[in-house]
């Protein structure tokens, strides 16, 4: 006789079919030899979803290094210098020739663009617009871009000492020349409110383009009044913007951290574009499904994830449900705790999440947990790497005509 311990939990929900070969044995070839086994995690190769310098990073970069090696070239040989400074005069001299009264007039107004104060209300500014929509990674972004360009280009102008030009200086100026410190001031402030204040896309292009420009005017306005060479301008200019656009790329990659400013919940996350090819290749290759159609499903009733339903192949198609967990979501528990400590207390056995690859353990813990228990629940499928620490999935069985507690009614 059956005892009510031993009969079968019943679902109050149901269930679609059991899906076949989820992270189940597999088989690859690695250098002619076949290899058969498990791929639920990562086996060491590039994260799905990755910090990538992309085209323009890389060409940034290379240009920063071409600063560099500029430099070293000024501090190893000096005739180097000297012939730069014979360059730069004659186009100078040519310069000159030119000045009437109101291009004077305009250069001193254009000028204005390179004044420490207008930098430093464009970066305040900035500063407090970050802080206002609390993103944080984008506001270190800004101090750390603004300290290094700050630093580097004091310490080579002191270290190199190159004198003003030997043209009649008609502007206000200060220091060594090399490199132009308004000129460098002006660049990393506009790169960085490019990376942190537009979107990505068209209108961030449209933004860079703008900087570009208005860098260009300042440094023509700076040859014009003669206190800049023209080299001092082309390497504070490349040295700027090439730290900020490499800074942003690797510290605040525009998949980790958008640049957004629509209304709605800040812990859902984009699942377009590279995310969500990041998430369909990470799920084929740890778990074996392939991802058809991704779409955010329920989000009205979560602020602690990101939950989305996935549309897998199959015979038929099916569904899965999965939950993607990031930094924020992580920062947002944390606070979460926080607050609620301060209401009621600690709990006794509770503490905060040191990564999100702790977060999702727990929860995917808890998950296998009441199964195991008999509770009603949906099947774990397994947790999914898209960075590693900072980006996983959880992906489980989707229960049909399902509705959240909050919404359902409970009865005796």
């Amino acid at each position: 006789m059956e005892t009510p311990q031993d009969a079968a939990p019943e679902r109050s929900v149901p269930i679609q079919p059991e899906l076949p070969a989820v992270a189940e044995r597999r088989e690859m070839r690695i250098a002619g030899i076949r290899v058969s086994g498990r791929r639920r995690r990562p086996s060491g190769e590039k994260a799905p979803l990755q910090r990538e310098l992309r085209t323009s990073g890389k060409l940034w970069l290379l240009g920063g290094i071409a600063t560099v090696v500029l430099w070293v070239a000024l501090f190893a040989f000096p005739a180097t210098a000297d012939w730069w400074t014979r360059q730069d005069t004659v186009l100078l001299q040519r310069i000159v020739e030119i000045r009437s009264d109101a291009l004077t007039a305009i250069a001193d107004a254009v000028a204005v663009l390179g004044e420490s104060w207008f930098t430093r209300i464009l970066r305040v500014g900035t500063l407090l617009a970050l802080i206002f929509v609390r993103r944080w990674r984008h506001f270190f972004a800004v101090l750390l871009a603004v300290i290094l360009v700050t630093a580097g280009v004091e310490i080579v102008r002191d270290a190199v000492g190159r004198p003003r030009p030997f043209v009649p200086i008609i502007g206000s100026w200060e220091g060594p020349s090399h490199p132009s410190a308004p000129v460098a001031a002006l660049g990393v402030t506009l790169t960085a409110m490019a990376y942190t204040l537009v979107p990505s896309g068209r209108r961030r292009r449209y933004a860079l383009v703008a900087a570009a420009a208005l860098v260009l005017i300042l440094s023509l306005a700076q040859l014009y009044l003669g206190v800049d060479h023209p080299t001092d301008d082309l390497v504070a200019a490349i040295f700027s913007v090439a730290v900020t656009v490499v800074l942003f790329r690797w510290f605040a990659p525009e998949v980790a951290f958008p640049v957004t400013w629509k209304r709605g919940v800040t812990a859902h996350l984009d699942v377009t574009g590279a995310r969500g090819e990041a998430i369909r290749r990470a799920v084929g290759e740890q778990l074996g499904l392939e991802v058809l159609t991704i779409e955010p499903f329920g989000l009205e009733g979560s602020g602690g994830s990101t939950p989305l339903r996935l549309e897998v192949g199959g015979d038929p198609n099916q569904h899965v449900f999965a939950k993607l967990y990031s930094q924020t979501h992580l920062r947002s528990d944390r606070w979460y705790k926080v607050g609620r400590t301060i209401l009621y207390g600690s709990l006794e056995d509770e503490v905060r999440y040191t990564s999100v690859r702790r977060l999702v353990e727990y929860e995917d813990y808890i998950q296998r947990l009441m199964r195991d228990a008999g509770v009603p629940s949906a099947k774990p499928f397994g947790i999914v790497e898209l960075i590693p620490e900072r980006e996983y999935l959880m992906v489980s069985e989707f229960l049909k005509d399902s509705e959240e507690l909050t919404n359902a009614e409970i009865d005796d």
